[in-house]
């Protein structure tokens, strides 16, 4: 299943690739292969057992910190 996957995103991939580089628009280009790597990944992540990505995961990689600090400014926890 793992194959198929990754079969159909290298076609699709190959296909706007050439699609886009007639164009010669490679900031396009950048960004679609980016996107579609990122798209391989997800689909094939949890059928392997690699870690998958989080939109949750990674905000509390950014926020909580800054929270941290904004409680340590006010002066701890509200209890």
């Amino acid at each position: 299943m793992m194959s198929l996957i990754l079969l159909v995103h290298a076609v699709i991939a190959v296909a706007g690739t050439r699609s886009i580089w007639k164009r010669k628009k490679i900031g396009n280009l950048a960004l679609f292969l980016l996107l579609t790597g990122f798209s391989a990944y997800t689909g094939a992540a949890r059928p392997a057992g690699l870690p998958f990505p989080n939109l949750i995961k990674g905000s509390d990689i950014v926020f909580r910190p800054l929270g941290i600090w904004i409680e340590h400014l006010l002066g701890g926890p509200v209890e």
